[in-house]
């Protein structure tokens, strides 16, 4: 499944789009892909992607928050694809969290709090063309 939507649109990149391109699950673990597409190459980039490990939490404290866990960092930039990103390597490791308050099949809704203390939502709609696209390039 492919995702498009955004995160607090306060630490975007302007002009870009999130995309959350779903893998195989397990379980509750699975792959995720966490691309940042820009609408106009930014310094010759098309696109950044985190290849990602994620795991559901089906648990009574968090149900549906979901967490992924950046594993390599690459990027598609001057018409080449998956070229690894040194910079963006410093993030390998790093842990986010998707908290999931509505989830429908065709639309994701997060909540997130800001710095003050406000709270904020963010909405992913399902990209069927994206997926269209993703099955036809793997």
């Amino acid at each position: 499944c492919s995702w498009k939507g955004g995160r607090n649109p306060g630490e975007l990149p302007y002009g870009s789009t999130v995309i959350l391109r779903i893998g195989e699950f397990m379980g509750v673990q699975g792959t995720l892909d966490y691309v940042l597409k820009f609408s106009k190459r930014v310094l010759g980039l098309n696109e950044l992607v985190a290849k990602s490990t994620c795991e559901v939490d089906i648990g009574p404290i968090n149900p549906g928050l979901l967490s992924f866990q950046y594993q390599e960092i690459k990027t598609n930039a001057f018409g080449m694809s998956n070229l690894p990103v040194g910079f963006f390597g410093l993030l390998k490791g790093r842990v986010t969290y998707i908290d999931t308050v509505w989830f429908d099949g065709n639309r994701w809704i997060e909540r997130n709090y800001l710095e003050n203390g406000d709270v904020v939502y963010s909405v992913y709609v399902r990209d069927l063309e994206d997926e269209t696209i993703c099955k036809t390039n793997n």
